[in-house]
């Protein structure tokens, strides 16, 4: 289950998929412990104070707030001001989130009735930064840049919100994980995930480029009467491709790169985009414990796939 707001979501996993989730999870736990101790240690010289207000037009506190939000994932408006550690006054925290979120550093999404605020990507974070001619403040500049990114390494899931598979929103992020990629491309999802002939042109265009790149995609999917055509044409354009059994993805989508890890809930015997929820991650330590799951899959559960679109 998976509880957020007040609510309960039921999401039912296979074995298999509980047990690493499970692993995964305890790390998550140890992982986050540990950084909220090093946040608190958090303490920003005069120079680098100044500095954050120059390059990024953010106060201190505004600077602990991304941090928070940073590692923790997202959170309402009572729960950063119940934080002891932010300081965060009733009084002025709509409007202290605001200036942020109009500064281009957090964003909001509505879960229900309940508003929540989370950090937005780390890519636009720093693309805000301001040139400025004062050279003595560029190596604070960098510390502070250096404090960001370790709050930012978090092995924290930014959940993209609710019933929102499908929509052009994830479709972007998909194809957006896809051409960023460098080495390699791991795929996994139920017998629909290759039903997609309605942006098949765009899928294979950008296939094929990263193939020419010398990306190594695999996709691990149940292979059917339904999707054996589309299946046939990504293995004649280079995608490597194999059969798995439904149970190890039947509620479970994932996409890897070597930068990031999405996960797609699915509800059990329901639709996309009903119940279904997304999650990012970009901890390193969740990537690569992600490619040794699929890579256990991959060389122990899928089954070679060239018996079966044989013409």
């Amino acid at each position: 289950m998976w509880r957020d707001t007040g609510k309960i979501h039921k999401c039912y996993l296979n074995t298999d998929i509980v047990l690493f989730m499970c692993f995964a999870i305890i790390k998550i736990s140890i992982g986050c412990n540990c950084l909220n101790n090093d946040m608190k240690e958090i303490i920003l010289t005069k120079g680098e104070k100044e500095a954050l207000n120059v390059f990024y037009g953010l106060s201190e506190q505004e600077f602990l707030i991304i941090c928070h939000l940073s590692q923790h994932g997202q959170k309402t408006v009572n729960e950063l001001i119940d934080d002891e550690y932010l300081k965060l006054k009733k009084e002025r925290a709509y409007k202290i989130l605001s200036d942020m979120i109009e500064k281009g550093f957090v964003r909001s999404i509505e879960e229900g009735k309940t508003m929540e605020f989370l950090v937005c990507e780390p890519e636009s974070m720093f693309s805000i930064i301001k040139k400025n001619k004062m050279d003595y403040l560029k190596e604070n500049g960098k510390e502070i840049e250096r404090k960001l990114c370790a709050c930012l390494q978090s092995p924290v899931f930014e959940r993209l919100g609710y019933d929102v598979v499908g929509t052009k929103k994830v479709r972007d992020l998909y194809y957006n994980q896809f051409f960023k990629a460098k080495n390699y491309i791991y795929n996994m999802g139920n017998e629909t995930s290759i039903l997609i002939p309605k942006y098949d042109y765009r899928f294979f265009i950008l296939g094929k480029l990263k193939i020419k790149q010398g990306v190594d995609i695999k996709f691990m999917v149940p292979i059917t009467n339904q999707n054996l055509k589309f299946a046939k044409k990504m293995v004649e354009v280079g995608f490597k491709v194999k059969h798995i059994d439904e149970k190890y993805c039947k509620t479970v989508r994932r996409c890897m790169t070597e930068t990031k890890t999405t996960i797609y809930l699915l509800p059990p015997n329901g639709r996309e985009g009903k119940n279904d929820q997304v999650f990012v991650s970009r901890n390193p330590e969740f990537i690569e414990q992600t490619k040794l799951f699929f890579k256990m899959l991959w060389d122990e559960k899928a089954k070679d796939i060239n018996g079966i679109i044989q013409p």
